[in-house]
């Protein structure tokens, strides 16, 4: 099943707002990040991505980082009768290495 990805306005500027806080050399990590969700959750969304527990039906989906690149991850909502996924958010997540134990 083909889906449209839109984002909702906050959603878009909170996107912006990371792109632009971003080192020029993470911006096209990002870039790239939020491109491979938006492309994943085209086909079969309703499947993709984990729930929220407690704040369903947000869904989160998170684009796997090449060695060295940030991570990103989108918060989404799919209306599946509709063909539609909506992006409510996007996070950039800190890598593996300075996570805690």
């Amino acid at each position: 099943m083909r889906f449209t990805i839109t984002w909702t306005d906050e959603a878009e500027v909170q996107l912006a707002n990371t792109w632009f806080d971003l080192e020029p050399p993470h911006r096209s990590h990002f870039t790239r990040g939020v491109n491979e969700i938006e492309a994943d959750l085209r086909n079969n969304a309703q499947i993709k991505g984990v729930s929220l527990r407690g704040h369903e039906p947000l869904r989160v989906s998170f684009a796997e980082p090449r060695s060295g690149e940030i991570s990103v991850c989108a918060f989404f909502v799919v209306f599946e009768m509709d063909c539609l996924v909506q992006i409510h958010g996007i996070k950039i997540l800190p890598a593996r290495d300075e996570m805690p134990d």
